[in-house]
């Protein structure tokens, strides 16, 4: 089990991708506002928790990564301020992705302007969520199959994420009934334990925090 029990997590994706609503399968509640349509819902960070398969599970919902309604320079410090709203990091980063909408390049820049502002390590601790499985398939078993074959023939920059994240990925129908998304939310949060595991239940920090510790390291070592 994760330590203390905790698993912290952040959520990624553009506006209309289907954050918030994961947020929700994962607390099982409507603890984030869901907007219909492609408009922005979440425009700063929202951080909610609850007690879920014997987790304390805290969801952060942030802005939109290419939101139209704001600055790149915007979301990104929102992005940023994530981590901190998830103090002392989170363990887990889901980076949200609709099955029925194409992959753009505007996303994977500014997938690649994550990786720059939290360092390659960010994709230890991340795994790609693929929501709207039901327009694969008609029965979940046939919809994660159809994901499985589909993410066989992915090229280019989609591609490109999956193997920097190991092809650690699930699919999710966030409109299905509430036992449908328990199960989902169970396997998803059984999927995170795994992974924080892996990592030794180490946290996201910022570069520059990381930075700001070595040099602090480094004036002690000068001190002695």
């Amino acid at each position: 089990m994760a330590e203390d029990g905790e698993l912290r997590v952040v959520l990624l994706g553009k506006v209309g991708a289907g954050k918030s609503s994961l947020g929700n399968t994962l607390l099982g509640d409507d603890a984030f506002d869901v907007m219909a349509g492609m408009s922005s819902g979440t425009v700063e960070n929202e951080a909610e928790s609850a007690e879920r398969f014997g987790f304390f599970i805290q969801v952060t919902d942030t802005p939109g990564l290419c939101n139209t309604h704001m600055a790149e320079e915007e979301v990104l410090e929102e992005v940023q301020s994530s981590v901190m709203a998830a103090y002392p990091g989170p363990h887990v980063v889901l980076l949200v992705l609709r099955c029925d909408a194409r992959f753009t390049e505007e996303e994977y820049s500014a997938y690649t302007t994550l990786k720059s502002l939290f360092g390659p390590v960010i994709c230890q601790h991340m795994i790609v969520v693929f929501n709207g499985i039901d327009h694969l398939d008609d029965t979940p078993a046939d919809q994660r199959h159809a994901l499985d074959e589909e993410v066989k023939q992915f090229t280019g920059s989609l591609r490109q994420v999956l193997e920097d994240v190991d092809f650690r990925y699930y699919g999710v129908n966030n409109k299905s009934s509430r036992s449908s998304r328990d199960e989902a939310a169970s396997v998803l949060i059984d999927m995170m334990e795994t992974l924080t595991a892996s990592n030794h239940w180490a946290h996201i920090t910022c570069d520059s925090d990381e930075d700001d510790e070595d040099d602090e390291d480094d004036e002690d070592d000068e001190d002695d």
